[in-house]
């Protein structure tokens, strides 16, 4: 991905009632320091979200908006929180919530891959980032490429092998670590029956150098991270966005003691609003460059096998998975 839309991405962002995207923090714990993550430097409290808390936001999602996605992963590792988390993900499968899990995938084990493929979730999204093992232990600090290959396989079998598994889509963040290695990944990981999804890396507001060719200036549309979702922080905490993840310094309530729509329908419209007119001074906006993040390339490999559709053009919006079975 060599190239940023912006005609794209502003087509993609629509004004919504609810938020398309529940993003949920079971935990912020995490067992790697990626490069391209600001976990080593989140001012924080760690902890892991109570059930009651997330059968809250669940109960929510399924009485207002039942086509809202409900992400569990924010800063932190989910696959830390274990046994909470197959609760989590069980109780919001039985109701009838979509649920994609994102990873890094080194926690895999046989006994995950059986709870994943009958999970009942939609998506399963692994950060890889690397081809060779170099580049991904360069890039996934402590994470091990050749125990982290062997359980992908076996998880990409597993999958595809029963009906209503969820689909495996490997992520890749380019960044200059890695662009040199982003064709033999999707060659790969496409023969192996695998998703792969291709996006530019985020600057999480200031804390990352993300290299992105536009400023400030050259905005003329809502950020998609501002207009899409709704981040929720382990404690209950809904912070602005991404820029706002690490340190929570412009949240706009908690789901503690408000319920998801008032909070969207509330301080976050009118954050919004003001991007919608135009005006991007919030102070978090003013030094983010991750409104150009907002379109993710998916290649996938019954299309590859075929050799019929150039895998390019498949351009969607970040988060936007059609599910191909």
């Amino acid at each position: 991905m060599n190239r940023i839309d912006l005609q794209k991405i502003k087509d993609s962002l629509i004004e919504t009632e609810f938020p398309q995207y529940v993003i949920v923090e079971p935990t912020n714990h995490c067992n790697l320091k990626c490069i391209m993550c600001p976990h080593d430097v989140m001012p924080r409290e760690k902890g892991f979200m109570d059930f009651e808390l997330f059968q809250k936001i669940v109960d929510e999602i399924a009485e207002k908006s039942p086509k809202t996605k409900l992400w569990p992963a924010v800063m932190g590792e989910p696959l830390i929180a274990g046994d909470r988390l197959k609760r989590m993900i069980s109780y919001a499968v039985e109701r009838g919530v979509d649920v994609v899990l994102n990873t890094n995938g080194t926690l895999l084990s046989d006994e995950w891959i059986d709870y994943i493929t009958h999970s009942g979730i939609k998506e399963v999204i692994l950060g890889i980032d690397g081809f060779t093992k170099e580049t991904y232990e360069k890039i996934r600090v402590n994470g091990n490429h050749e125990r982290m290959q062997q359980f992908l396989i076996k998880l990409i079998k597993s999958c595809r092998d029963v009906d209503e598994a969820p689909s495996v889509i490997l992520q890749y963040i380019v960044m200059k670590e890695n662009e040199h290695e982003v064709e033999d990944f999707k060659d790969y990981w496409l023969k192996q029956g695998a998703v792969v999804k291709v996006r530019l890396k985020q600057g999480w507001g200031d804390h990352i150098s993300n290299e992105l060719p536009y400023h400030h200036e050259d905005r003329s549309f809502p950020c998609p991270w501002l207009i899409r979702n709704l981040i929720v922080l382990w404690d209950g905490t809904v912070c602005q966005c991404d820029a706002d993840c690490c340190e929570a310094r412009a949240q706009v309530g908690n789901l503690r003691d408000s319920s998801i729509q008032e909070i969207w329908l509330g301080e976050l419209k009118q954050r919004r609003m003001r991007h919608w007119q135009g005006d991007f001074s919030n102070a978090l906006c003013l030094r983010c460059d991750d409104w150009q993040v907002g379109l993710s390339e998916f290649f996938y490999p019954e299309d590859y096998n075929k050799g019929t559709i150039p895998m390019r053009d498949k351009a969607n919006a970040q988060f936007e998975v059609q599910r191909r079975k």
